[in-house]
């Protein structure tokens, strides 16, 4: 009995590792099945939903006014009223970046709306995450793989299927724009020559030249350009700006170069976040006549958001609540009724509040597993607890999301500090970590449409 016992719970393992084994020897097919499907659901329910925020925004640009001409979405919440017109509390960059499709809309006679341009937007972010995981030498299917995990396997996946936050998939956006153009032209965000000669022997990166590559005789563009980078954040969501600290300390950190040439670096970088605070205090002036009023303090919020704004728009009493959602926040049960605890399907759903990133965003976890030694993994970890405490001292948790939204001013931050420090240790990706990519995308579609549907 023993033998047959220990002869059937034999099989039982032989069986489950021929099928793992078989798995993982599919997993490239499944990953470009898995690409055509999460990307279906993309532009599905972008279509569907719409949304016609900034679009509206955009209109009233058009016409010369700050203030919506037309109720956005339908509902005057998450504006701001003041002398009898609504005005949008959050930064114009999506609403300028929106101005050409309004006015090719305008002249086909139809009407645009966030859910036509956002999945094109998407399809730009997994483009660049693809490459930046080549930038840091991973093979083309790893980067495949790492492209995948961050636009379906993290939180970034709510904003890509919901066309109300295209500011956040701007966001996301602009910030891989930042990065992949400093690590493959720049030196500047790879802390000087000290620092690239950490990349080039940690992950194979070649050593770059002092301007960067094809850039080498117009030395001026590189600084200039993630400045340009830097004050677009601003101008989308003020609460990224202090992503400026990468490419600032990248600089002043920078043993190779004398402080001269540190000052006009500094001055090419600075410039144009600047002239993008300037722009940005001047709209506060023309809507609210005071350029420190970007429009929260009056802003038209669901009751639990209004409350929670009188203990200060920014204040230390929301960072529990916030870190609460960021990290603890686990999805709800899904109750048969009011009294008892007898679930039913779905059986658990996304909390609307958010929800941890190591529910939405399990791959997180390995960064408990490597080391942060180098010059370029502490600015970057700076840079993050910058713009993550920033956030964490807001009122607005963000409720009716899909996990915990406002981290994506960081979130490329954050896996980029993974892929790197990953390859340095790993060097390539692991059936496991695969693996855990196919899981957790299917969980966040799984508790998305259930936020969807029952939220």
């Amino acid at each position: 009995m023993k033998e047959g016992c220990c002869g059937g719970v034999s099989g039982e393992i032989f069986y489950q590792r021929l099928f793992l084994l078989l798995l993982f020897e599919k997993m490239t097919r499944i990953l470009k099945v898995s690409i055509i499907l999460f990307f279906s659901v993309v532009v599905a329910f972008n279509f569907t939903l719409k949304g016609e925020y900034f679009t509206r925004l955009a209109e009233s640009f058009w016409s010369g006014k700050t203030y919506f001409l037309t109720q956005p979405d339908g509902s005057w919440l998450d504006t701001t009223p003041d002398r009898g017109n609504y005005y949008s509390p959050h930064g114009p960059f999506p609403a300028v970046f929106l101005l050409p499709f309004v006015l090719v809309s305008h002249l086909l006679g139809v009407r645009i709306y966030h859910g036509y341009i956002q999945p094109l937007l998407v399809i730009l972010v997994f483009y660049l995450c693809y490459k930046v995981a080549r930038k840091v030498k991973y093979e083309h299917e790893d980067s495949l793989f790492l492209a995948f995990a961050f636009c379906f396997s993290t939180v970034f996946l709510g904003s890509a299927l919901w066309p109300g936050f295209i500011a956040h998939t701007l966001v996301t956006l602009l910030i891989f724009l930042l990065i992949y153009n400093g690590i493959q032209e720049n030196p500047t965000l790879q802390g000087g020559d000290e620092l690239n000669a950490d990349m080039s022997s940690s992950l194979g990166i070649p050593r770059l030249s002092r301007w960067g590559g094809r850039h080498n005789s117009l030395n001026k563009v590189p600084e200039v350009l993630l400045g340009l980078f830097v004050g677009l954040l601003l101008l989308t969501r003020a609460s990224s700006v202090g992503i400026l600290v990468f490419p600032l300390m990248s600089i002043l950190t920078n043993k190779g170069e004398g402080w001269i040439e540190k000052t006009k670096k500094v001055f090419l970088l600075c410039t144009p976040v600047i002239l993008a605070f300037i722009l940005f205090f001047a709209y506060n002036w023309i809507r609210f006549q005071n350029v420190f009023e970007f429009g929260y303090t009056n802003a038209i919020n669901l009751a639990g958001s209004t409350k929670a704004r009188d203990y200060g728009v920014l204040s230390l009493y929301h960072i529990p609540g916030n870190l609460y959602y960021f990290l603890l926040a686990t999805p709800l049960p899904v109750f048969k009724d009011e009294i008892s605890h007898v679930l039913t399907f779905p059986f658990v759903k996304a909390d609307p509040w958010g929800m941890s990133i190591f529910v939405t965003s399990p791959i997180f976890g390995y960064l408990f597993l490597l080391s942060y030694k180098d010059k370029l993994s502490k600015i970057l970890m700076l840079t993050i607890s910058v713009i993550a405490f920033s956030i964490f001292l807001y009122y607005a948790i963000g409720s009716r999301q899909f996990g915990y939204r406002y981290a994506l001013d960081f979130l490329p931050l954050l896996f980029f500090l993974l892929i790197k420090n990953y390859k340095n240790t790993f060097g390539k990706l692991s059936d496991g970590f695969k693996l855990l990519i196919f899981v957790s995308s299917l969980t966040n579609l799984y508790f998305f449409i259930t936020a969807y549907f029952m939220n």
